[in-house]
């Protein structure tokens, strides 16, 4: 995207691709101009599919003052719009000023009846949507363990963990929940003491329990947790300018926006197998089975809800001069020059709490006893001389409310990371009129040199830097790179106002650049277009391009995500046999220590898992081939109609992006790909650890179609 033909720098968390629009206010804006085609070869990097140019107002006369306030039915949702914009325009100098203020409020899933509860679609016939939502629940939910050495039975280490497993039945997936009794109606619930002397009660966890808000299922409804807007301020100031002088004219283009909102996400999930490989111990006061559990999940309701706070600053400024050439350039007098400096640069921080150190949880789930003011974590079981200090045993099955105020301080953080991005422009362009041909308009050329440098840097909070938050972790980015960049364009009319030829003409451009991360490149566009009569044009394109890879691709420090995909390995009872032998030898050829799974499965059967994305210094730039033909109709007979239809064709080589976690489990278990089985990392109890997934050029990218419009214009005596 660009404004007046120029770059904009991002607007993101630091190392970003992406334009913020809201630094754009809408009243300084005259026009926006969308080019389709491949426009490689005259602006460079990223204009594969084509260019989005927003062109300013470049004089305003007066001021205009409007306001505005908005409401849901709801009485949520609330948005106040304000504005300020005057200016000023003569023969010699003009200017405008602009200033907005917006803020919108916030508003819940849950409020809505068409989002307050998380959905599940069954593709199969006859199922169709069911309420869903997350195992980590409020109550805490877990598995029992397969016993190693008797394979197909539970590990257990108490009578209530027998009685459970027998009384409610037992498979590697099998899943139990808390109970806050010992009666759920007619669902069986199974009771027993804990090391502490207290009862618990157990059931299965099943989708005809008879709590969760009526919905008919045990999961956690995390869509109620949730935002449908975001709050959010921005506060904008805008300004641009000209003054002019005998031999060319100064301009210059001035904004500043200032953006604070907050996101959100449900309570933090905790289940200790979830990270590296902690487990809940059998030795702890609170485990009432005497198994090491490494499936437990307990929505810590108690820290509140994940938070992201996003305070973002965004300055740029452009300045330049232009005018055209006096008679004693000779042959070139009359042409028009330009030449500018570009510099922007986004910089602000990035908050996030509610979530908690896995180091501190290791510590918390750990072995525990009862020390003489209430239980205490400790490194050796059953030995109070080893207590650790600072540290409260979690009671993650004692239901919501169970986490007092001292084991949340002990637990929790607050992270603060810090970003920026930087944007440095310089260049210059000619362009004029050279000979006629045929035509009854000369050929014309453009010529231009560009110098940006570009630099984008997150640097990472301690905490998920280290790898111990148990939201997602990341590493800092940093890195930059700086390209020279030289342009030319030749418009050629060849013929016009000629029977059978009204309008004959070719356009070529070209564009070489040097970019300090991969060296040079050379794009270059042909164009041709042709009106035999006057209502009928046919016009054409062929253009190479390229994208060079971003700050973010190149340099992206190690980020956790969670997307969607499933573990093939849950149930090695319902895969194909070399399926199930593949996840028992961890893949083919075993790439990594602890990656195989044991006996009948891992058990995961979560619908999402963790995923690091990350850099690669060694990308290539994306390369394409972009083919577009189009005929315009505009008949003499009916006034301001037109009829446009194109056809384009895109094909995008060395494509960067991420191969994506679901291709990576399948093509490793499924399809027997070691390069995929090397990128799965799994805990000690075969539970997926994270698997890897970085930036890399994969493959090629084919697109193509048709776009057909029609515009008409109708006026009358009232518009």
């Amino acid at each position: 995207m660009l404004i007046n033909g120029r770059r904009v720098v991002a607007g993101g968390l630091g190392a970003s691709a992406a334009v913020d629009l809201n630094t754009i206010p809408t009243e300084a804006v005259e026009r926006v101009e969308i080019l389709k085609d491949g426009a490689s070869a005259v602006y460079g990097s990223d204009a594969i599919a084509g260019v989005v140019n927003i062109i300013t107002r470049k004089s305003y006369n007066g001021t205009d003052l409007g306001a505005q306030y908005g409401a849901s039915r709801k009485a949520d949702a609330q948005t106040f719009d304000a504005h300020v914009t005057t200016g000023t325009s003569g023969d010699v100098a003009g200017a405008i000023f602009s200033v907005r203020y917006f803020n919108q409020w916030d508003s819940w899933l849950r409020d809505r009846s068409w989002s307050q509860q998380a959905l599940d679609f069954d593709y199969r016939p006859g199922k169709g949507v069911s309420p869903s939502g997350s195992s980590r629940v409020p109550q805490g939910a877990l598995r029992i363990p397969e016993d190693p050495n008797n394979p197909g039975n539970p590990l257990c280490g108490t009578a209530l963990c027998t009685a459970m497993t027998t009384q409610l039945g037992w498979d590697v997936d099998q899943r139990y929940i808390r109970n806050t009794g010992p009666s759920a109606g007619t669902t069986p619930v199974v009771c027993g003491t804990n090391p502490l002397g207290q009862t618990d009660c157990f059931r299965k966890f099943n989708t005809v329990a008879p709590d969760n808000g009526g919905t008919g299922n045990d999961f956690y409804n995390f869509a109620a947790q949730n935002y449908l807007t975001i709050p959010s301020t921005t506060i904008q100031g805008f300004s641009s300018g000209e003054a002019k002088f005998p031999v060319a004219r100064g301009y210059y283009e001035l904004s500043y926006t200032q953006r604070n909102s907050t996101q959100n996400a449900a309570p933090m999930p905790l289940n200790p197998g979830d990270y590296a490989n902690i487990v809940y111990s059998k030795d702890s006061v609170y485990n009432p089975f005497g198994t090491d559990l490494s499936f437990l999940g307990r929505r810590l309701v108690e820290f509140g809800n994940r938070t992201y706070a996003e305070d973002l600053a965004t300055f740029r400024v452009v300045t330049g001069l232009d005018g055209t050439l006096p008679d004693v350039f000779g042959p070139a007098h009359g042409w028009f020059w330009n030449t500018s400096v570009n510099y922007g640069r986004t910089s602000g921080t990035f908050t996030t709490g509610g979530s908690f150190r896995n180091s501190r949880v290791q510590s918390a789930t750990g072995p525990s006893v009862l020390g003489p003011n209430g239980p205490v974590c400790v490194q050796t079981p059953g030995q109070i001389s080893t207590e650790i200090a600072g540290c409260t045993p979690l009671n993650l099955l004692g239901g919501p409310g169970s986490i007092a105020t001292a084991q949340q301080d002990f637990l929790g953080f607050t992270g603060t990371s810090r970003a920026y991005d930087q944007l440095l422009t310089a260049g210059a362009d000619l362009a004029g009129d050279l000979f006629p041909l045929a035509a009854d308009r000369p050929l014309s050329l453009a010529v231009g040199y560009e110098f940006r440098h570009q630099l984008g840097s997150q640097i990472a909070d301690p905490i998920a830097a280290a790898g111990d938050s148990a939201d997602f972790n990341f590493k800092s980015t940093s890195g930059g790179f700086h390209s020279n960049e030289a342009y030319a364009e030749l418009l050629v009319p060849i013929l016009s106002n000629m029977v059978g030829v009204e309008s004959l003409e070719a356009s070529l451009a070209g564009r070489y650049v040097r970019y300090s991360t991969f060296g040079d490149k050379f794009t270059y566009k042909l164009g041709a277009r042709y009106t035999p009569v006057r209502d009928f044009t046919v016009r054409g394109t062929y253009s190479t391009a390229f994208r060079a890879p971003s700050i973010s691709e190149l340099f992206l420090g190690n980020k956790e995500t969670d997307p969607a995909a499933t573990d093939p390995c849950a149930k090695l009872s319902a895969v194909p046999a070399a399926v199930a032998a593949r996840c028992l030898n961890g893949g083919p050829g075993a790439p990594r220590p602890g990656a195989a799974v044991t006996g009948s499965g891992s058990g995961d059967t979560g619908l999402q898992e963790l995923t690091r994305n990350g850099g690669n210094p060694n990308l290539r730039p994306e390369t394409a081939d972009a083919f577009t033909a189009g005929l315009v109709f505009q008949p003499q007979a009916v006034r301001n109609l037109s009829l446009t239809l194109d056809y384009f064709n895109v094909t995008v080589d060395n494509a960067i992006g991420v191969t994506g976690t679901p291709n990576i489990l399948n093509g490793c278990y499924v399809g027997g790909v070691d390069e995929y089985c090397a990128l799965i990392v799994r805990n000690n109890s075969g539970l997926i650890q994270y698997v890897d997934d970085f930036f890399a050029n994969i493959g090629k990218i084919k697109t193509s179609g048709i776009d057909f419009a029609v515009r008409y214009a109708l006026p009358s005596d009232v518009g």
